[in-house]
């Protein structure tokens, strides 16, 4: 398949178009846990610059080199791996947005391992570009805004929301 590579840690210029870095096999993924899909599109966020950089390497740095770069993305899912859709809400072919689980890596290929705790269908009126942008930050506020179950007068204190998780989740 076709993917963005990285050699080494370093900047943007360590990056290189690869026309035949191997696709994910889906034999080799988490049963019930992992799935596959056909990236549409990316968003690039700090966390992958920093992965780059290898200034979190020993947290979030790539099991090895090279490694695809890119952990936010919104595509065709393309084989479910044994997770249930009607527990989820999606099914094969279904767009999805999906952010990364384990670290910023894999979406700058044609296809991407997801999961499905971090994954949730499109509507319609969203595009591929908009629903990369939103995983990257949306889905901490959702899963965040998740734990609290409405009840009248609850009230939550955001501290410092001016960032992507802090604006979403306000």
């Amino acid at each position: 398949m076709k993917a963005i590579i990285s050699h080494s840690y370093g900047t943007y210029k360590n990056l290189h178009l690869s026309d035949s870095y191997p696709k994910p096999n889906v034999q080799t993924l988490k049963k019930g846990k992992q799935m596959l899909v056909q990236t549409e599109a990316v968003a690039l966020a700090p966390g992958d610059c920093r992965v780059l950089s290898g200034a979190c390497a020993k947290l979030q740095g790539p099991p090895s080199f090279p490694y695809v770069p890119g952990g936010d993305l919104c595509g065709i899912l393309f084989d479910m791996n044994g997770v249930d859709p009607n527990k989820v809400g999606y099914d094969v072919g279904d767009r999805v947005a999906a952010r990364f689980t384990v670290g910023p890596r894999g979406a700058l290929g044609e296809y991407a391992v997801i999961e499905p705790t971090m994954t949730d269908k499109v509507p319609d009126n969203i595009s591929p570009e908009e629903a990369a942008a939103l995983a990257s930050s949306a889905t901490c506020a959702l899963h965040l805004s998740r734990r609290f179950d409405g009840e009248k007068n609850e009230m939550v204190l955001v501290v410092g929301a001016r960032g992507g998780v802090g604006s979403h989740l306000c």
